[in-house]
């Protein structure tokens, strides 16, 4: 009998605990919105990557949010023909990009970028746009450190690759996808 009503005891403790809980805070789960994977984080702040697939496109699981808002369908804006592109240089045109395994893929891609920021005659802004092209990566502190420039200006170049569409807005986690092609 003394059994019972300890074990009633701690279902009804636990009842009240799970009925005062606020519906805004987090509580460790985390759902990974490029792969599906759902676990619960046993760190006191979101995790910045899934542990099942290293994206980094998460959702903080809430009783309000238990899942993501439906994201509308973003249509990939084309990439306008600019003038700043690469010579076009013998050995690359007869190459086939199909053949190239993909470490030499990235190498030619990281010679490309260094190419293009070393142009004087190009603007700030289409500096960004191939650093975000080539690299993937859409983040203040990328634009900092390759374009030599402060937050602030980083922060609005963000904001000009946002509006002309080749970047998605700033998810909850403060996190952008790139939506513009890699150049050829």
């Amino acid at each position: 009998m003394h059994f019972i009503a300890v074990l009633f005891f701690f279902l009804l403790a636990a009842l009240i605990l799970e009925l005062f809980k606020d519906p805004n805070r987090w509580y460790g789960d985390m759902l990974c919105l490029d792969c599906g994977y759902r676990w619960t984080s046993r760190k006191s702040s979101p995790p910045a990557r899934c542990p099942n697939c290293s994206g980094r496109y998460l959702h903080a699981v809430t009783k309000n949010q238990p899942s993501p808002a439906t994201l509308p369908s973003v249509a990939t804006p084309s990439v306008p023909q600019r003038k700043v592109l690469l010579p076009s240089r013998p050995e690359l045109v007869t190459e086939k990009t199909d053949s190239l395994s993909s470490v030499d893929r990235q190498r030619d891609n990281h010679k490309k970028l260094e190419k293009i920021l070393s142009y004087r005659d190009i603007s700030l802004e289409e500096k960004a746009y191939f650093l975000v092209a080539f690299t993937r990566n859409a983040d203040a502190t990328n634009l900092m450190h390759r374009l030599k420039v402060t937050e602030s200006q980083a922060q609005e170049l963000l904001e000009y690759l946002e509006r002309v569409g080749h970047v998605t807005a700033p998810d909850e986690m403060g996190e952008r996808l790139v939506l513009v092609q890699e150049p050829p």
